[in-house]
């Protein structure tokens, strides 16, 4: 994780265009994987790669 962005859920949420309880709901659904760094919430960039290529479609 040398120097990888991470990311906030209000970061994520701009990035969607949705709400940040979309995001929230993504990663109790266990659909986002994330990491908790001093109780707040956040997603690596490694994480949301694997996010977007899982939900892409693609």
């Amino acid at each position: 994780m040398k120097n990888e962005k991470i990311y906030t859920i209000s970061e994520l949420a701009i990035m969607f265009s949705v709400h940040e309880n979309s995001v929230r709901r993504w990663i109790n659904l266990n659909k986002l994987e994330s990491i908790r760094i001093g109780g707040m919430i956040r997603v690596t960039e490694e994480q949301l790669q694997k996010f977007v290529k899982k939900n892409s479609g693609v």
